[in-house]
């Protein structure tokens, strides 16, 4: 199963922010406990401790964010109340770990394998890659001794990526590079990936032009051996 998004949409089609969920509490928890976390991650993610992390920052102040509106009892409610009318609250919303995020990358990577290049819907595989590289996911795969299995998870989506069209959108290449960053090897061949696609995506789109003049040339040298 994949795994979930952050994000829902209400009736009016505002998505909504699982304020809970980035808070890693559940919709239940008592005011002291929304602090006592609010406070644990602050501290954790705080982009003084963090200043080559970028998806630490965004993470910051998404925490800042959520805890603004579940510490005031008034915007707490409202929000509830929204939360609930999003279908939010019926999700579950299970606690990720580096070691199923790679789990959820190596399914996503065996389906695509055993589906027709052909028939891939584009916007369900961008869909499915951009929940994989959220910005919680990101902050938890940045954390220091995950180099091996932040290689492994590079490499699952780098097979998934590689069945999009180029160029990529920002909300996938971005999270790509940031995490590939960490590590020199994974950079490397993060970078070759990138031109290798770079390198295709020129050869076809100019190959109808380069064929279409090639076409163009066989026909005028027929043309002239047929005048001699």
């Amino acid at each position: 199963m994949l795994f979930i998004s952050d994000l829902c949409l209400s009736k009016n089609g505002h998505s909504i922010k699982d304020y809970y969920k980035i808070l890693k509490v559940g919709p239940e928890a008592t005011g002291g406990e929304i602090k006592k976390s609010y406070r644990s991650l602050v501290h954790h993610f705080h982009p003084d401790k963090n200043p080559d992390n970028i998806f630490a920052s965004d993470y910051f102040f998404e925490i800042q964010e959520a805890y603004e509106v579940l510490s005031e009892e008034k915007s707490r409610r409202a929000y509830d109340k929204e939360r609930r009318l999003s279908g939010l609250d019926l999700v579950r919303q299970p606690t990720a770990t580096p070691q199923e995020l790679l789990k959820n990358a190596q399914i996503l990577a065996a389906d695509l394998r055993r589906m027709n290049a052909y028939r891939i819907d584009t916007p369900w595989l961008k869909s499915a890659v951009s929940q994989q590289l959220s910005t919680q996911n990101i902050v938890l795969l940045s954390e220091a001794g995950l180099q091996p299995l932040r290689a492994a998870f590079l490499r699952e989506l780098t097979s998934a990526i590689d069945r999009l069209p180029y160029p990529f959108p920002d909300n996938i290449r971005n999270p790509m590079q940031a995490l590939s960053a960490l590590d020199s090897q994974n950079q490397i061949l993060w970078e070759a990936f990138m031109k290798a696609r770079k390198r295709k995506h020129v050869f076809q789109k100019w190959l109808p032009l380069i064929s279409a003049a090639v076409t163009i040339g066989i026909c005028l040298l027929m043309y002239w051996y047929g005048q001699r």
